[in-house]
């Protein structure tokens, strides 16, 4: 069985006992979760939403609770199969660089002179 086979049937079940529950994330929970689909960081993230990098690290531990999850991976997957988040919402928060990439002045080298 391949390794991602392995890890869907690790929480096959863990999923349907939780499909069987009222799972409800706030807005910013959902985003939150988005965003960690897309690999930010939490202080990526933080920039993104233009809060402090401590609120999302309370924002993702209400959601590891809320999931029954213990890792961003694991939330990602929980989120993603209880239909809380989808592709439509990954598109519609992807993240966009803050500012525009900084243009160096080209540096003077002088000639070789023979």
């Amino acid at each position: 069985m391949a390794p991602t086979e392995q890890t869907l049937a690790m929480f096959a079940n863990d999923v349907e006992t939780l499909e069987a529950c009222d799972v409800s994330l706030s807005p910013r929970e959902r985003t939150v979760v988005v965003l960690m689909s897309d690999g930010l960081s939490n202080k990526q993230i933080a920039r993104q939403l233009c809060v402090a990098p401590d609120t999302v690290k309370w924002h993702a531990a209400n959601i590891f609770w809320k999931l029954a999850v213990r890792n961003r991976a694991q939330a990602v997957y929980r989120a993603a199969t209880l239909g809380l988040i989808g592709l439509q919402q990954r598109r519609e928060h992807r993240a966009e660089p803050q500012t525009p990439a900084i243009r160096r002045k080209p540096r003077h080298v002088e000639p070789i002179r023979p």
